[in-house]
Parts: structure tokens; C-alpha cells; sequence
């Protein structure tokens, strides 16, 4: 189906909107609720209840309620949630079909630019209007603060009609709204009686008595950085070119919305011996950087370490 198809036939029913060829819901926090948010990240760490892997730590250094000097009188946040469902590809391999399977944060899609016409365009109604797309701000954070998305059980968010395949965006402005979403933070519904995803989790990292995921344990930390997967993650863990679906596929709220992906270009036994002895050569690495949409020719050699071993193991 296309994209307007799809609208039209599932994602309408949900309150989604559409702008070209983006699926998508929003909600608008003023910026007055940050010092609350900061406060509740702080205490988060200071239980001790984030992850203290390195990789991981490094990731939420980077994010913070602090806002951008860019923009100085910016007055509200808007956080957008579109539907990006995974990617599934073919890599042949010594005359077989190998499917694979992407999540979504692992590839590319639309163009910030496309985002900001969007805002601009849709939500703004005003091209006068300063925005800034921001990516230091916790953007799963104002989801579910906003009333956009829910938690999960596995600490993914959830919103209605995307379940969990979704990507989000946050977006500075000066304008002022007459409304704005505030409330508590949620835990899906359908999370209260189940625990599919927990015992789904090869790793055990989902916990019983909060909604905090035991990043330690994830396999989709491992499974998207360089070097040696832990010698305790067991073989059948592995489900993913990158990162890992495991806790989602089999997850109520995504029943229906697991049928729809992302079907990439085939990956031809060239391509994939040249991932796998990590010699590709230019015309390779640009045919593979083109077909798995992840990132930049640039970016590639440190990609192509983590697809080598990804793949092996996969094989």
C-alpha cells in the first residue's frame, strides 16, 4: 500500500493526520514544564535506575532539558510522532534467501527539512514563525509527558495506532498556542495484565515491578555498536541486521500494525561476501550504504564492523 493508502485505510481511524507521505501525530508542551522534567531525569539517575553501560551513558549526556541558544525566545516544544515501520530485506547468501529484518531507528527516511515544512505548513499555519529542530531534547520523554505516547512494559513508547514503530521529533518555537498538553506520565493498558515482552526477552531485561528496561541486559545496546557481543547473550537472541525486535514483534499493541514495513532494495551475494570479509570496495559500499539506508558513505566504515558481525551471526 502507499503511504495515503494506508492513512485512509488504518491510521485515519486513530486521529492521524497526513503531509505528504508522512503519517503523523503531535502534541505542543510549554517550555515552562522543563525544570520539571529536568528534575525528574536527575532523580532517575540518582536511583540509579538508568543504565550505567558507557555507550549508553553517553547517549544521555547528550540529551537534556537544557534549551538550544539558537532560538532565544522560544516559548514551546512541539514533539511530532511519525509511523516508521521496521525494514525487512533480502540478502542472498551461497544460493539462499536471507530475510533480515531493521528496526526503525536504524535507517534513514524523510528529511529534517520535510519535518520542519510540516510544522511549518500544518501545525504553525505561519511561515513567519521561527522553528528549531533540536535533537539534545529527550524526546521520549515529552511524548509520553505530553499525552502523545504511552510507556511500555519494555520502556519503548507506544502511540495509538503507530504501537511502537515510530520515530519522533522535537521542535522549538516562539509561537504561543492557545493549547498546550500537559499530564502524568502513563503505562500503556495493555501492559497492566501482560508480560509477553518480558518473557520474550532473551536477556531478561525487562523488569517485573517497574518500567524501566535494565539497559545492561538489551541486546539492542550490543547489537548496534563495535565489538564483541557478550558471551552470555544465547545464540537465538539474535533477530536483527541491527538492534533488535524482539520485545515488539510478539507485543499486543503492535498486532496489526506489524503487518505493515519497509520492504529495502535485495542485497546480492556480492554485496553481502563484501560484508562479510569487510572488503567491500567503492562501487560495494555505496550500493549497500544506498540499499540498507543507514547513514552516510562517510559513516560507513564504522557501520560495515557492526554489520559484519550482525550478519555472522544472523547467518
Amino acid at each position: 500500500m502507499t503511504p495515503n493508502e494506508l492513512y485512509n485505510t488504518y491510521f485515519k481511524d486513530f486521529g492521524a493526520r497526513f503531509y505528504n507521505d508522512i503519517i503523523y501525530q503531535y502534541r505542543i508542551i510549554s517550555l515552562e514544564h522543563f525544570p520539571e522534567l529536568d528534575a525528574h531525569m536527575k532523580t532517575l539517575k540518582d536511583k540509579n535506575r538508568i543504565g550505567d553501560h558507557p555507550t549508553f551513558q553517553s547517549y544521555m549526556e547528550s540529551r537534556t532539558f537544557n534549551l538550544p541558544t539558537a532560538l532565544p525566545g522560544a516559548k514551546n516544544v512541539i514533539v511530532i510522532a511519525y509511523f516508521k515501520p521496521h525494514a525487512e530485506v533480502q540478502i542472498n547468501h551461497e544460493g539462499k534467501k536471507i530475510n533480515a529484518r531493521i528496526p526503525s531507528p536504524y535507517f534513514d527516511d524523510f528529511d529534517e527539512s520535510l519535518i520542519i515544512s510540516l510544522v511549518r505548513d500544518e501545525i504553525l499555519n505561519d511561515k513567519t514563525k521561527n522553528v528549531l529542530f533540536t535533537h539534545s531534547i529527550p524526546s521520549k520523554t515529552l511524548a509520553v509527558s505530553s499525552g502523545l505516547a504511552c510507556y511500555g512494559r519494555n520502556n519503548i513508547s507506544y502511540v495509538p495506532g503507530f504501537g511502537s514503530f515510530l520515530s519522533l521529533r522535537t521542535i522549538l518555537t516562539d509561537d504561543e498556542f492557545q493549547e498546550v498538553h500537559w499530564g502524568e506520565m502513563e503505562m500503556l493498558e495493555t501492559c497492566e495484565t501482560c508480560e509477553i515482552c518480558q518473557k520474550t526477552c532473551p536477556n531478561q531485561a525487562i523488569q517485573t515491578d517497574e518500567f524501566v528496561l535494565d539497559v545492561n541486559k538489551c541486546l539492542s545496546l550490543y547489537n548496534e555498536i563495535n565489538g564483541v557481543i557478550p558471551d552470555w547473550v544465547p545464540v537465538n537472541a539474535h533477530n536483527a541486521l541491527i538492534g533488535c525486535l524482539k520485545c515488539q514483534y510478539p507485543c499486543p499493541a503492535n498486532k496489526e500494525v506489524i503487518k505493515f514495513y519497509k520492504a529495502l532494495e535485495e542485497i546480492t551475494e556480492e554485496e553481502t561476501e563484501a560484508i562479510l570479509t569487510g572488503n567491500p570496495n567503492e562501487y560495494a559500499k555505496q550500493a549497500i550504504v544506498d540499499k540498507l539506508k543507514m547513514g552516510s558513505i562517510e559513516e560507513f566504515p564504522y557501520h560495515l564492523k557492526t554489520l559484519q558481525r550482525n550478519l555472522k551471526n544472523l547467518l
